[in-house]
């Protein structure tokens, strides 16, 4: 294969994956709006679920954990570090953040931009 055929074959992709983007994204909120009225109507209706085609939908008590901040999460490091008796805890929490992070490397890496 010559680099001209390599280079549309690879705009085609970028364009499916980009249309495919879309579409996952249409679908995930669109699932996101039928669990919320599904919920609603299980609520309202005190069922304990359905069944529906070999689907059993049902309500259910979850505990989730929530994503913190980047900020919160690293107040809450020094928090835990001051407590337990670290003096310099900013020093302390730089440091494991640093060596939990990989080496850098130089990669090569293609960079496909459309132009005008």
């Amino acid at each position: 294969m010559d680099i001209v055929s390599m280079a549309s074959e690879l705009a085609l992709i970028l364009a499916e994956e980009k249309q495919l983007r879309g579409q996952i994204g249409r679908l995930r909120n669109r699932r996101s709006v039928l669990e919320t009225q599904i919920s609603k109507i299980l609520r309202d209706s005190d069922d304990l679920g359905v069944k529906y085609h070999g689907l059993q939908i049902a309500l259910e008590d979850k505990e989730v954990r929530h994503r913190k901040k980047k900020t919160e999460q690293i107040d809450g490091a020094k928090n835990v570090l001051k407590t337990n008796g670290v003096a310099n805890a900013d020093r302390v929490l730089e440091s494991v953040i640093n060596a939990m992070r990989g080496d850098k490397i130089v990669e090569q890496k293609l960079t496909v931009k459309k132009i005008k």
